[in-house]
């Protein structure tokens, strides 16, 4: 079994964006690393994030950290996203449901509520699994937290080549998951 590579920051480098000429969208956000820090510095970068999906949403965090994941705003936000096409799809991957089903989880509501655009699933436990947490969207943006214990993230809004690695290390992580029965007891 070949694992994901983890996350690598890009360099604080200028970044030429590639952009391709024939392409019709025009609405593709420009190239833009940032950097968050702390807990409300990363939950409003990562609310600022998903403004940017049109079409697939994918979240890997291990507990669906609480104080990024199951904010209002977040909730809000992702809830949006799933209601605003038919096409949508929103794909949430988690290593430990305890804390979900301790303590309650809006998001996880909120999947319940749209179970056909909001699909929640825990990777088996005998895959290892990197310390990074991440949403990447489209193909084309991510906001990535290298360790999930850690409140420092980094995001572009446009960043093909890091969305694609993102994407394929989830997918990796998907083929290798199923739904949790712990969280469809979840009372909240």
């Amino acid at each position: 079994l070949a694992l994901p590579i983890p996350f690598q920051a890009p360099a604080d480098v200028p970044r030429p964006v590639v952009r391709d000429e024939t392409s019709e969208r025009t609405d593709a956000p420009e190239s833009r690393l940032t950097r968050h820090r702390g807990e409300a510095d990363c939950l409003s970068g990562l609310i600022d994030a998903l403004a940017h999906p049109r079409r697939h949403l994918v979240i890997l965090s291990h507990q669906l950290d609480h104080a990024l994941f199951d904010a209002p705003d977040l909730v809000e936000a992702v809830s949006r996203f799933a209601r605003s096409s038919p096409s949508t799809d929103v794909r949430i991957l988690i290593t430990d449901s305890s804390a979900i089903v301790s303590r309650g989880h809006r998001l996880v509501e909120l999947a319940r509520r749209l179970d056909s655009r909001i699909a929640i699933q825990r990777i088996a436990e005998e895959v290892p699994v990197n310390d990074e947490s991440f949403v990447t969207w489209d193909g084309l943006g991510f906001f990535v937290l290298p360790d999930f214990r850690d409140y420092t993230a980094l995001a572009d809004p446009y960043d093909p080549v890091q969305a694609k690695h993102l994407q394929e290390a989830f997918d990796y992580y998907w083929a290798r998951s199923a739904p949790d029965p712990e969280l469809r007891t979840l009372s909240l």
